[in-house]
């Protein structure tokens, strides 16, 4: 398990798909919970993948009745606001209920130990 050499804080938002007549690929912070949804400590990698699940699944309870199809939560470092990792939850088609859409994706995974300002921007 990769140890980071200095432990470092993230904080996670939820952004939801924007639904309607809004454009697409945009992903407006979610109106339902706080803006800033939490602040965790990150010492290893395994940190920052079990905060994004973690984090993802209360967020699937707090917003199981509202209208979006997709929701993703996002940590960033406190510091630099570089992007660690994000998870994404859709609908499912079949039970409407929220299932995570793929495991967290995290800067860990490509070998980025310490988040910098360009990290995983695309998400």
């Amino acid at each position: 398990m990769v140890t980071h050499r200095n432990e470092f804080r993230v904080r996670t938002t939820v952004v939801v798909s924007a639904s309607g007549g809004s454009l697409p690929g945009v992903w407006p912070t979610c109106p339902e919970l706080p803006e800033l949804f939490g602040e965790t400590r990150i010492h290893r990698c395994h940190d920052l993948y079990r905060t994004l699940e973690t984090q993802g699944g209360i967020v699937a309870r707090l917003v199981a009745r509202s209208p979006y199809q997709a929701f993703r939560v996002l940590a960033r470092d406190t510091e630099t606001d570089g992007l660690a990792g994000f998870v994404e939850w859709v609908r499912s088609a079949e039970t409407g209920r929220w299932v995570q859409w793929d495991e967290p994706v995290t800067g860990c995974a490509h070998g980025l130990h310490q988040p910098a300002p360009t990290m995983l921007e695309a998400a």
